[in-house]
C-alpha cells in the first residue's frame, strides 16, 4: 500500500524473509562447504519498502514481488492496434494469454534484474520469478482496462485558448479596441462560460480531449458536454488544435 500525501510504502516486501534469501540470495552459493552472503540480496531487503523501485508513477506490482513497467504491460497503442485488426479481419482480438505470459516474465525479469544492480548471469538464469508468472499476468489483466490516455495542456495552448476565449483574459485587449473593431471581433468568436476561472476551463478541455481520444476519436471537430458545459473541440491525428465555449458576448458584456 502506497500514502501518497507521505511519498512512502506502509507494506512491506513479501518477497524477502531473513530466514531464508534475505542474506543469500535467491539462489545460494556455497564456497568449502559454507554459503557465501550475497551483497545484491543485503542491499535490496535492507530496505523492504522499497516497491516499483520507489517509482510507482511509471511501474506497477500488482503481486508485491516484481516491479513491472507500466507502458510495457498496458499499451494503449497494442490495445487500438488489436481492436483495428479485429475490425478489418471481422474477427474477435483474441489474445495470446500464454505468450503474453511470457512476454511478461521477460519484462519483469529485466526489471528485476535492473533494480538489483549487476548481477551474475548465473544467479540471473536461477532467479525464481517465473514462480509468479501466472499471478503478475492474472493481475496485469485486470488492472489493463482501468488505464486510459491522460491529456494535458501545453502552456503555450492554455495562453492560446485563455487569451482568445476567456472573458475575463479578453477584456484587456477589448479595453485597447474601438467600439466598431470590438463588435466585429465579438460577432466572429464565442467563449467558454464567464463565471468560469480560468484553471476550471483547462480542466474542462483536458478532461474533453480525454473523453474524445479514450473513445478512438482523434481528428474532427466536435461539441462535447463536460460538467455541464457545452465546448468545442477541434483534433488532427491525435494533435489538439483548440477549443472554445459556446457562449457569445456583446460589447456591453465589456461595458461599452
Amino acid at each position: 500500500m502506497f500514502n501518497p500525501r507521505t511519498g512512502r510504502w506502509l507494506s512491506p516486501d513479501p518477497h524477502w524473509d531473513i530466514r531464508t534469501n534475505a542474506i543469500f540470495g535467491d539462489s545460494p552459493t556455497m564456497r568449502n562447504g559454507r554459503y557465501i552472503p550475497n551483497v545484491h540480496a543485503i542491499l535490496q531487503s535492507g530496505n523492504l519498502y522499497l516497491f516499483t523501485m520507489h517509482n510507482p508513477v511509471n511501474f506497477t506490482d500488482p503481486s508485491g514481488l516484481f516491479a513491472i513497467p507500466i507502458h510495457a504491460v498496458f499499451n494503449p497503442i497494442a490495445k487500438a492496434a488489436k481492436k483495428l485488426v479485429a475490425k478489418l479481419t471481422n474477427k474477435p482480438a483474441v489474445q495470446n494469454t500464454a505468450q503474453q505470459a511470457s512476454q511478461t516474465v521477460q519484462q519483469t525479469q529485466q526489471v528485476s534484474q535492473a533494480a538489483r544492480g549487476s548481477v551474475p548471469a548465473a544467479q540471473q538464469v536461477a532467479t525464481p520469478i517465473t514462480r509468479y508468472a501466472p499471478q503478475v499476468a492474472q493481475a496485469a489483466q485486470q488492472v489493463a482496462p482501468a488505464v486510459q490516455q491522460v491529456f494535458k495542456l501545453s502552456k503555450n495552448k492554455i495562453h492560446h485558448i485563455t487569451t482568445r476565449h476567456v472573458a475575463s483574459t479578453f477584456a484587456h485587449q477589448a479595453a485597447r479596441m474601438s467600439d466598431t473593431d470590438l463588435a466585429t471581433r465579438l460577432s466572429k468568436k464565442s467563449f467558454f462560460n464567464p463565471s468560469l476561472t480560468q484553471e476550471q476551463v483547462v480542466n474542462i478541455v483536458e478532461q474533453g480531449v480525454n473523453t474524445l481520444k479514450n473513445q478512438g476519436i482523434t481528428t474532427g471537430e466536435h461539441i462535447i458536454t463536460v460538467t455541464g458545459e457545452r465546448i468545442f473541440i477541434a483534433l488532427e491525428n491525435g494533435v489538439f488544435k483548440t477549443a472554445y465555449g459556446m457562449h457569445e458576448l456583446t460589447p456591453a458584456f465589456f461595458g461599452r
